[in-house]
């Protein structure tokens, strides 16, 4: 698995001109959505043939697909790779294992921006490098322009990823209130999903200076969280601050044990999955092009009692920064296609200025079409749209030093509109969607609410 960056130490500030240069900013009214919850995604009902998964609510598209999958005695080895519309905005970098689309792997992930002494994720208090114990919001960056500068403006929290159990927030637990915990001891696992995940604190990580994570499932299932990487994300224009050049840190799990003591390890070369094993039985492999060491060329599943089997990717705007995954080569030597970088850098553009009471339109006749055909030759085309959204019981809440929303009334998001299957000796299909846009109350009506029940 690849991500972009590694630690910048002395080239911070050529590194830093050189994001601004490769990527135009977006600004925050662009990532309200990032505060509103609702993220989780169903998939369609058939999601077989693509691994398409939408939010019921806001039309959100997700799609999931599994290239190389062997169950075994412990954990299934796999390579599950995600595509979410609109993930590179404003030319914003493929930054992406295989372009413009995601590697899965379990991972903890918080957006940050590094000081000029070259620390990316670090938290306010006494230790900064407390990332576990100390839990809370990004310390400051030493950097004059954000002085001031509100930290929700740029940042998102912390989510635990884990595939087959979507995106969870992680929150600090209230060891007065929730003392449900495993070995009956909270104060051991001071983090805890909705989900209910559990998560302890390590002293260090693997290759960086600071602490790391232990996350326990509500199977008994043990990840371990230590191998810490930063990924390019979209800067970010802020009036009065200028462009906020921001990093996403994630701490890459290393290992997973069940409650049985099965054990699957993952080996990192640096920033990339180079391979996962599954100790006595097999192992798969992940080669990277020479050419762009960041994009993966082939997946070779080892079964030691038998013959490898190879998955082989081609990618179009090699060496551009924008790569885009176009085929996938299975072991039989059939293939899928794809044609979705469109979707991949869908930027909604905005009219005027977002302020605590208006959220500036976007252009409305705007879609994002991609497509791509799986090995029988069923190709499916994809049209995305943006939606604006509101929402009651909200007052659209304003940081103490921003004119931004921290809880907004509206808010927009790239949505399906229209879908359709052809190929492959059936007959055409074609589905459009609509998306409830009206809250059950008019938008910003607010009313007391209980804090506690």
């Amino acid at each position: 698995m690849c991500f972009s960056l590694r630690a910048l130490g002395a080239s911070l500030l050529c590194s830093f001109v050189a994001v601004s240069a490769f990527a135009q900013a977006i600004t925050p009214q662009q990532e309200l959505r990032a505060y509103v919850g609702m993220k989780r995604t169903i998939p369609l009902p058939d999601a077989g043939a693509f691994g398409e998964q939408l939010n019921p609510v806001t039309g959100e598209l997700l799609l999931t697909q599994t290239d190389a999958w062997l169950k075994t005695n412990s954990f299934p080895l796999s390579v599950i790779r995600s595509f979410t519309p609109g993930s590179f905005p404003a030319g914003t970098p493929h930054t992406g294992a295989f372009g413009d689309w995601q590697l899965e792997v379990p991972r903890i992930t918080t957006l940050t921006v590094r000081s000029q002494d070259g620390n990316g994720w670090l938290v306010t208090g006494a230790n900064p490098y407390a990332r576990c114990s100390a839990f809370g919001v990004p310390a400051t960056p030493t950097l004059e322009s954000l002085a001031g500068v509100d930290p929700n403006i740029w940042w998102q929290g912390y989510q635990l990823i884990v595939p087959g159990h979507g995106e969870q927030e992680i929150l600090r637990r209230d060891i007065r209130l929730n003392t449900l915990a495993a070995e009956g001891a909270p104060e051991k696992y001071p983090l805890v999903t909705k989900q209910h995940w559990q998560i302890s604190c390590l002293p260090k990580t693997d290759n960086e200076s600071g602490e790391a994570f232990t996350a326990l499932s509500p199977d008994g299932s043990r990840y371990t969280f230590d191998h810490l990487v930063y990924q390019r994300a979209s800067a970010l224009m802020v009036e009065g601050a200028g462009t906020i050049n921001r990093e996403r840190a994630l701490m890459l799990v290393t290992r997973i044990e069940d409650r049985f003591g099965n054990v699957q390890q993952f080996v990192y070369d640096g920033d990339r999955l180079v391979t996962i094993i599954n100790p006595n039985e097999m192992q798969l492999d992940l080669r990277y092009r020479t050419d762009v060491p960041s994009l993966v060329d082939r997946v070779v599943l080892r079964l030691y009692t038998s013959k490898p089997r190879i998955w082989t990717y081609q990618y179009a705007n090699l060496g551009t920064g924008h790569e885009t995954l176009t085929g996938v080569i299975r072991p039989d030597g059939r293939a899928w296609s794809y044609n979705l970088q469109a979707l991949a850098d869908a930027t909604l553009n905005y009219n005027g200025s977002t302020t605590c009471s208006s959220v500036a339109p976007f252009d409305a006749s705007q879609t994002f079409t991609g497509s791509m055909s799986d090995p029988n030759g069923l190709t499916e085309q994809l049209t995305l749209a943006g939606v604006r959204h509101g929402r009651s019981l909200t007052g659209s809440e304003c940081g103490a030093l921003s004119n931004l929303p921290w809880k907004p009334s509206r808010y927009d998001t790239l949505s399906l509109t229209e879908r359709s299957y052809t190929g492959a000796n059936i007959s055409a299909a074609k589905w459009s969607y609509r998306m409830p846009r009206r809250p059950r109350h008019p938008v910003g009506w607010k009313q007391s609410i209980p804090t506690t029940v």
